[in-house]
């Protein structure tokens, strides 16, 4: 079973290696590198999830949004939190980013939540977005 297990991992590491090596020569991903990518994000596997959502952020694959809201709304860990947001900032999906935003408000950590703010704040201003602070 262990053998397996290793087996499994190995091949999506390898998998995301390919990823990569992809979207350094052509940023426009095929459907295999997506759902690849996809899997790592929904991973159990902490280090293959955290990078699977380092990835999804840093080459901006806006098909990972839905995975990516996810994982953010249903991880504890502050700073797989933090990561997610950051990637999906990255990306900059509007609807997602204001998801992010409202957690900013809510979120009880307040590491996470400072840096949850400061990802908001340097969206909206980018953006252009109108806003008030509370």
């Amino acid at each position: 079973m262990k053998t397996v297990i290793k087996l499994v991992i190995i091949f999506t590491l390898f998998s995301l290696s390919i990823v990569i090596t992809s979207a350094k020569e052509n940023p426009k991903l095929n459907e295999n590198n997506v759902a690849t990518l996809m899997t790592g994000i929904k991973s159990e596997n902490e280090g293959l999830m955290r990078s699977a959502i380092f990835m999804a952020g840093k080459y901006k694959v806006e098909e990972t949004i839905e995975v990516l809201l996810e994982v953010f709304e249903s991880e504890s860990d502050p700073s797989n939190l933090i990561l997610v947001a950051m990637a999906i900032y990255r990306i900059g999906n509007q609807e997602a980013m204001m998801k992010v935003i409202e957690a900013a408000n809510y979120t009880e950590n307040m590491h996470a939540k400072n840096i949850l703010s400061a990802i908001s704040m340097n969206y909206l201003v980018e953006n252009e977005i109108p806003f008030a602070l509370r």
